[in-house]
């Protein structure tokens, strides 16, 4: 699936599972990413 998004990027949380924000000290690590990729910082 995401070689057929164009200009597609992927992240990986190592250990993250499915839902890598959940879980102590994550929020912070995913929001900064999260954030980074939006504003195009990435």
């Amino acid at each position: 699936m995401y070689q057929s998004i164009p200009h597609a990027h992927l992240y990986v949380v190592p250990g993250g599972g499915h839902i890598p924000y959940i879980g102590p000290g994550r929020r912070e690590a995913f929001l900064k990413q999260a954030l980074a990729f939006l504003q195009g910082d990435f």
